[in-house]
């Protein structure tokens, strides 16, 4: 199969076919999002990059979706073994969305594993918890 050496479009598709370039050109921008999920790619590509980037498994709008996520070396580093403990990590941060390309979050203003959410919530309510015993306490003297 050979491809054409050109290709007329009508005069009368002008409108539609810049419609159409503008659609595709557009980036769609969300507010700040936070979503959870596992690491499931790493790619850092040149030594010279002070940027590694990770793909996110995750569920959006009820269906499961990958998105991309540019994090400084120091934090790439990190997810590199939090990705081979098989953490899921928490993501917060503009998604960019660019037609027929994955979704992405540039500037992570949070990344970090889900798990230490969930160490810190015992802390927290162990700390209640102590405060009360002793209030029990003092009212019982």
């Amino acid at each position: 199969m050979t491809m054409p050496r050109s290709v007329s479009i009508g005069s009368e598709a002008v409108e539609l076919v810049k419609r159409a370039a503008e659609s595709m050109r557009q980036q769609k921008v969300e507010g700040s999002r936070v979503f959870s999920g596992t690491i499931v790619q790493l790619r850092h590509e040149s030594q010279d990059d002070p940027f590694g980037e990770v793909a996110i498994s995750t569920m959006r709008q009820g269906q499961q979706s990958e998105i991309l996520v540019r994090l400084p070396m120091d934090l790439y580093q990190e997810a590199w073994e939090w990705h081979y403990q098989g953490r899921a990590v928490l993501v917060e941060g503009t998604i960019r969305r660019t037609p027929g390309r994955p979704h992405r979050v540039d500037k992570p203003t949070r990344f970090h594993p889900v798990d230490l959410i969930l160490l810190q919530t015992p802390m927290v309510v162990a700390s209640v918890h102590s405060q009360r015993s002793a209030q029990s306490r003092e009212i019982g003297s």
